[in-house]
């Protein structure tokens, strides 16, 4: 299930990227959860590029804010737990409703984004210096991170960004990532598929 705490994921971190999985833990974990990521995905991309608008995750339907409270606590309830259904009648029309914290100020200039960072190219030998540079230089331009006249009060110098990257990812200082599994080649075993309803949810969401 999912991890409750803040230390339950942390006991098993230096797991992380150890083995990879047989076809059959692969193809278990594709048929259970696949589809619903596909929804998580689309979800988060709609709450950004729509300013915290509250929408219920697998529907994408308008939600209330007690449905999103309960969204946000998802590990204690099941898919069904949170249908929409379960939360306003069908007939009923839900008010547009924002995320306190989007509504309320407290995150710097609302929630829209700034820019769209890979993390895929962040951790490639050949994009990462220049997908750290856009982290940075969106950095440089917000009201927290920047002194008043906009010269990165809060973020180091541009000659010292492409050092940092390499320090992180080529000297392998940062947070592990899926290239650090012991004996990878790049191998993607061809039985490590989607089905073609996962790739059309996939386009779809897109």
């Amino acid at each position: 299930g999912y991890p409750t705490t803040w230390a339950d994921p942390k006991i098993r971190q230096e797991m992380l990227y150890m083995d990879q999985p047989s076809v059959d833990d692969m193809h278990e974990w594709r048929d259970l959860r696949v589809l619903d990521e596909c929804h998580w995905y689309g979800w988060f991309i709609d709450y950004w590029m729509e300013g915290g608008l509250l929408r219920d995750i697998f529907s994408h339907e308008i939600i209330t804010l007690d449905h999103w409270n309960a969204l946000m606590l998802r590990p204690f309830f099941t898919r069904e737990q949170l249908t929409t259904g379960r939360w306003a009648n069908s007939d009923v029309v839900v008010t547009p409703t924002y995320d306190p914290h989007c509504a309320n100020d407290e995150i710097s200039n609302g929630c829209e984004p700034v820019e769209v960072i890979s993390a895929d190219k962040l951790i490639d030998y050949d994009q990462g210096k220049a997908e750290t540079t856009k982290i940075a230089t969106a950095l440089l331009a917000g009201s927290r991170t920047s002194s008043i006249n906009g010269t990165g009060y809060h973020v180091i110098g541009q000659k010292a960004w492409d050092c940092i990257w390499a320090e992180l990812i080529q000297h392998k200082k940062g947070p592990k990532t899926i290239y650090d599994r012991p004996g990878n080649s790049g191998y993607v075993d061809s039985e490590f598929n989607f089905s073609v309803e996962m790739l059309n949810e996939m386009l779809k969401e897109l």
